[in-house]
């Protein structure tokens, strides 16, 4: 077992607005290395060539349950992930170790 500590996980839940302007933020100010998106609370995540606009789209009309973000930012890895809620969507953010 590794004595690595684990990430820290920033977490928050976002209006509509707020999401529209998180997606706005990652696709001008972040190098996007991968999109995932998540269909149904089973099934695995599809990789692939999904743009950061796409994925918004679908999260806002409910199409997808989850999307996930791989981006650099000033250097540094992250890993967004926004799950949708009946209130709203959720965002668990993760630095890279």
């Amino acid at each position: 077992m590794s004595d690595a500590p684990l990430p820290t996980l920033e977490e928050a839940v976002l209006d509509e607005s707020t999401l529209g302007a998180l997606f706005t933020d990652l696709s001008a100010l972040c190098a996007v290395h991968e999109v995932r998106l998540k269909g149904a609370p089973t099934a695995h995540s599809q990789e692939g060539a999904v743009t950061v606009d796409r994925a918004l789209a679908l999260l806002k009309t409910r199409a997808v349950r989850c999307a996930q973000v791989l981006y650099t930012h000033r250097g540094e890895r992250w890993t967004d992930t926004v799950l949708a809620l009946p209130e709203g969507w959720r965002l668990v953010r993760m630095r890279a170790p």
